[in-house]
């Protein structure tokens, strides 16, 4: 997935990548099947402090970001900002939610 994230020809740029949480309730993270993407750059919809601007910042990504497509589309992990109820666009999951 990550060779195939460096190897597009759009160059998507991965600044940073959280995994585990000491508070997070949720098991996908520490288990390594849920991972966040520069969540500086795409916030959960509850974090209204962090910038959230695809269509002028490369990090942040929405449905048609490169990133999104490859980790989403042809692996077929969820991702949060396809989420009906608040979204977390920095979020992938091979468990969904």
């Amino acid at each position: 997935m990550f060779e195939d994230i460096y190897n597009d020809p759009s160059h998507p740029v991965i600044e940073d990548i959280g995994c585990f949480r000491d508070s997070d309730g949720y098991p996908g993270h520490p288990f390594g099947v849920a991972i966040d993407i520069n969540p500086d750059h795409n916030p959960d919809t509850q974090d209204y402090d962090a910038p959230y601007n695809p269509d002028s910042d490369p990090l942040s990504m929405n449905e048609n970001h490169p990133i999104v497509k490859i980790i989403r589309d042809k692996y077929g992990w969820d991702w949060g900002g396809d989420w009906s109820s608040k979204k977390d666009y920095m979020h992938f999951s091979f468990w969904g939610g």
